[in-house]
């Protein structure tokens, strides 16, 4: 406790860390950022005599100041969203769909004062109606918002720092097969479609990267396509095979529209494909892979380089996953030396079975030729 000096940005800051005794307005930690020094010094030395006098329900509420006092979850959101989840997450919407359901329970109360239990007795209604999964996306999304509080100095503390989630069981993840996933291709009602699923299947892309996909992007000539708008926001190359490529050459080219994915007639002609998903479902059920989405696509080429020894650095790379830790899920699906192992070891032991048989049969043969 005290003042910590941190180098931040390119310039010294100074943080005043205290702890506080009960006040009204519910902070047990107080911890504020400031540019100079002698600032943080005098609120250090504001904040120990009013301790030592007892006074610091008069003077706390200068020292945080007003906005941040009557900020709840429900005024804090907005600044959540804006500041940290759209400048910085792909994703952002998945925040926005928590907090759809979180703000109606949990908006009213003062981030200053909120405590673990709130979230525990939201958790234990929500579970009620949705999978522990879903509750746990809610969690992660909370947390980050607290996190975020510290960061902009609205609260002191995160009340949510090492909040369990809930254990969830792993579900077995099932892949088509290379012949099922050419069937649905070759399933779907138009030729630009069917380019779509066949480079969703032969690059891993995610779905928003191929639907944002444009001709500049896409070299047949190298066989290669350049992925820029990435949910990482790096830019990733990735090889086209024999098979994307003669179907990318069978989609119908719209003079003056960049975009690589677009409807060639019907009433939506001329138009950026945006909404593939009733079509793509419609084709699955055709050859019974009703189960198969999107991403499932993703997993299975990712799964499918890994089997054929492509070194996981490599598909790291083509999937565009910032952590390898990410990318080792999928060795779980791919055979093992264990596996093959023990594979070897069942059919080591059932040629010995058969051996044993034999000299059986042909012991019991003699027998019968003496009798």
């Amino acid at each position: 406790m005290g003042i910590i000096k941190q180098f931040h940005k390119g310039a010294w800051r100074y943080c005043v860390s205290r702890r506080l005794p009960p006040n009204r307005i519910g902070m047990r930690h107080f911890r504020r950022w400031y540019e100079k020094r002698s600032v943080a010094k005098h609120v250090l030395d504001t904040l120990n005599g009013a301790i030592a006098k007892g006074e610091i329900n008069d003077v706390l509420p200068a020292l945080v100041g007003k906005g941040e006092l009557g900020s709840t979850v429900v005024t804090f959101w907005p600044r959540f969203r804006d500041e940290y989840c759209k400048p910085r997450l792909s994703s952002w919407r998945r925040y926005q769909q928590s907090f759809n359901f979180i703000l109606p329970k949990l908006g009213s109360i003062p981030i200053a004062s909120f405590r673990r239990g709130d979230l525990h007795e939201y958790l234990e209604d929500r579970v009620k109606g949705v999978s522990r999964s879903t509750a746990n996306k809610d969690i992660a999304a909370l947390k980050k918002m607290f996190s975020f509080a510290v960061e902009v100095g609205a609260v002191s503390v995160n009340p949510l720092t090492k909040f369990a989630t809930f254990r969830v069981q792993e579900k077995a993840l099932r892949l088509p097969t290379v012949a099922e996933y050419h069937g649905l291709v070759e399933a779907q009602e138009s030729p630009e479609l069917a380019a779509l699923v066949a480079v969703l299947g032969e690059t891993a892309m995610r779905r928003s990267e191929a639907l944002g996909l444009q001709w500049s992007q896409v070299d047949l000539r190298a066989r290669k396509v350049v992925i820029e708008h990435t949910k990482g926001r790096k830019v990733r190359t990735v090889p086209l095979s024999d098979f994307a490529i003669e179907k990318l050459r069978q989609v119908v080219r719209i003079v003056g529209n960049p975009n690589a994915f677009v409807y060639s007639s019907g009433a939506h002609a001329g138009q950026r494909i945006r909404k593939p998903y009733r079509a793509f479902r419609k084709a699955a059920e055709a050859v019974n892979l009703g189960w198969v989405t999107f991403h499932t696509l993703r997993h299975m080429r990712a799964t499918l380089w890994l089997q054929e020894g492509v070194d996981i650095k490599s598909v790291k790379e083509a999937l565009g996953h910032s952590a390898i830790a990410t990318t080792m899920r999928y060795l779980k699906h791919v055979e093992s030396h264990a596996d093959r192992a023990i594979r070897e070891a069942q059919e080591a032991e059932k040629a010995e079975m058969g051996k044993t048989a034999e000299i059986s049969s042909e012991r019991d043969s003699c027998v019968r030729r003496d009798e």
